[in-house]
């Protein structure tokens, strides 16, 4: 009796979840760049998709299009299983004129969660950006002290670089003001 009831949970239970994973998995899209425009996209922190990449042959990422704004989660095969921010930025056209923002990372100060970005823009053949500081409430705080690279990776490389503590500084000095 027991072994009848350990197989009608099986097929009835476990069995549809299994296949329901393995067909949501086989669908979601591959490679690094946008599903809607094929443009670069920058990938976003998540915990869970790092730990249901031990269990998956490749890597699964949570991405961002620069461009049309799509978010969503997508395999990437091949590589290392553990890439780093600084390689998951995908050089896009300069949009001339205009400036892009792009998300950084999220800063915790004094208990509370703020979203770091990054704007940026060409300006005489090299990239000029800011960092903003967006509080819970949406409000943006634009910091005073700009950043320059000869090309928007190396400019978002080194906004990525820069550590919680000077982040926390520099937060710290525009809210005091």
């Amino acid at each position: 009796m027991i072994a009848l009831v350990i197989v009608y949970v099986a097929l009835v239970l476990v069995l549809p979840i299994a296949l329901s994973a393995t067909v949501s998995y086989r669908s979601l899209p591959t490679g690094r760049r946008c599903v809607r425009c094929a443009a670069a996209t920058l990938r976003l922190q998540s915990r869970g998709f790092v730990l249901l990449s031990r269990f998956v042959p490749s890597t699964l990422h949570r991405r961002w299009c620069l461009d049309c704004g799509w978010e969503g989660a997508v395999r990437v095969d091949g590589g290392p299983r553990r890439g780093s921010r600084r390689r998951d930025f995908e050089s896009a056209a300069p949009d001339p004129g205009g400036s892009r923002t792009v998300d950084l990372r999220w800063l915790i100060v004094d208990g509370v969660a703020w979203r770091v970005r990054l704007e940026y823009w060409l300006q005489g053949g090299a990239y000029c950006g800011r960092l903003i500081f967006v509080a819970p409430s949406g409000r943006p705080w634009l910091d005073a002290q700009p950043l320059s690279a000869p090309t928007d990776r190396a400019l978002v490389r080194h906004a990525l670089a820069m550590s919680d503590r000077l982040l926390t500084s520099r937060l710290r000095e525009l809210v005091s003001d």
